[in-house]
């Protein structure tokens, strides 16, 4: 028997599942981060029983799909498809997690794998062997009109999805405010940009994830997304306001290229991450 309670806020749902994500920083920054900015998240805890401590969790959001927490049992995946049948809850359209989560919570139902990609966390700063010259900056808005174009190109090479002039719009214009867009600067020329998401803070430690990694197609095969990935953990290493510091991204397995490049610079794989797409039964 598995219990599956909807929260009522992210605070509830930051408080419920401390304990857990406090021992996995890195894997559950992603759901934080959803979980606290994406106006459209739903969030939702399970435990053997009402009043057995949380054991797993999961988040739903409209652009993103349902999110699994790390190492959620199939069987308790499977409670979570159930329990939003049950309700009537919408049915996403993905779902993210390990492999044996998502097979569980996709099991009675028509489903492709549509990604794979590695979590990455950096063990140690590698500036390049062949150093790539260039200068790191936080973009400003001059930088905009660029940076929204290649948002939408990012999106459609990544993830074969579309994004709308507004919502590339409202990406790049939050990002700018939290300062927290850079771009790469090759002989005087805007060549890619950088971003990381919100981080999460504990005392001790806070947890920064980077992208987009970002380079244009004119200006590839030089080595610039490796400079321009060393330079941004660079700035965030001196920057931390905590002792320790963990910065994480991830790459589509596929992106062999993305994949060397983040080996090169100190980056070591520690999960790997499978995305399904849910088919409507006919």
């Amino acid at each position: 028997m598995v219990y599956v309670r909807q929260l009522d806020s992210a605070p509830e749902y930051l408080a419920a599942t401390h304990l857990l994500r406090i021992s996995l920083l890195e894997a559950t920054n992603h759901m934080s981060c959803i979980a606290c900015t994406d106006p459209s998240a739903a969030w939702f805890v399970l435990a053997d029983s009402a009043n057995c401590p949380v054991s797993a969790y999961a988040v739903l959001s409209q652009a993103r799909g349902v999110l699994l927490s790390p190492f959620m049992t199939p069987n308790e995946a499977s409670a979570l498809a159930t329990y939003f049948r049950t309700l009537s809850l919408p049915m996403p359209g993905t779902v993210r997690g390990l492999s044996e989560s998502v097979a569980g919570f996709a099991a009675n139902m028509p489903h492709d794998i549509t990604r794979e990609a590695w979590l990455y966390r950096l063990h140690r700063v590698k500036l390049p062997a062949n150093a790539v010259a260039g200068t790191l900056i936080v973009a400003t808005d001059t930088h905009a009109a660029q940076l929204r174009a290649w948002y939408k190109l990012f999106k459609r090479e990544c993830f074969d999805e579309s994004l709308d002039d507004v919502a590339a719009s409202t990406l790049v214009q939050r990002g700018l405010w939290r300062k927290a867009l850079y771009v790469w600067i090759a002989d005087g020329v805007v060549v890619g940009f950088g971003g990381v998401a919100p981080p999460m803070t504990t005392d001790a430690m806070t947890v920064y994830m980077l992208g987009p990694i970002f380079i244009a197609p004119h200006a590839r095969g030089h080595g610039f997304s490796k400079g321009l990935t060393a330079a941004i953990s660079a700035t965030l290493l001196d920057t931390c306001p905590t002792p320790q510091a963990s910065i994480t991204l991830y790459a589509d397995v596929k992106n062999l290229a993305a994949n060397a490049a983040y080996k090169a610079v100190g980056f070591l794989p520690i999960e790997r991450d499978v995305t399904c797409a849910l088919r409507r039964e006919p």
